[in-house]
């Protein structure tokens, strides 16, 4: 996995939803990605293949907050609770044209590709307040 530092260290992400009423594990996942971004289909597909039915609401904490997500757990008729990333951005005026969850990461080529399809080589590391 790699490491804000630039590093490619071996890492796992752990994935767990949990029934809200009984407070036990209904599915449980470990994955090799930085972020939360991606598990949302998954870990909703493991909780229908354990429980054999969807669940009706979804609460996430803000690593999860994308609007595919938001697309997809509205198609699936989910409830979802997840703070939005980019309220407060929004709110402040500071608004971009292309949000860092539309870039898609290239392992192989240790490089992103934007929305509007250009390659992005990596050049460094910035660390920000915020």
């Amino acid at each position: 996995m790699k490491h804000k530092d630039g590093s490619k260290k071996p890492s796992y992400n752990c994935q767990v939803a949990v029934d809200e009423k009984e407070q036990i594990i209904v599915a449980a996942e470990v994955v090799n990605e930085e972020n939360d971004l991606h598990q949302m289909k998954p870990m909703i597909k493991n909780v229908k293949n354990t429980l054999g039915y969807k669940p009706t609401i979804v609460l996430a904490d803000a690593g999860y907050f994308s609007y595919d997500n938001l697309e997809f757990l509205q198609k699936e008729k989910i409830d979802a609770y997840i703070p939005d990333n980019f309220y407060k951005a929004e709110k402040e005026g500071k608004t971009r044209k292309f949000r860092k969850s539309l870039f898609k990461y290239d392992e192989e080529k240790d490089c992103y590709y934007c929305p509007a399809a250009f390659e992005i080589p990596f050049s460094r590391i910035q660390k920000r307040i915020g």
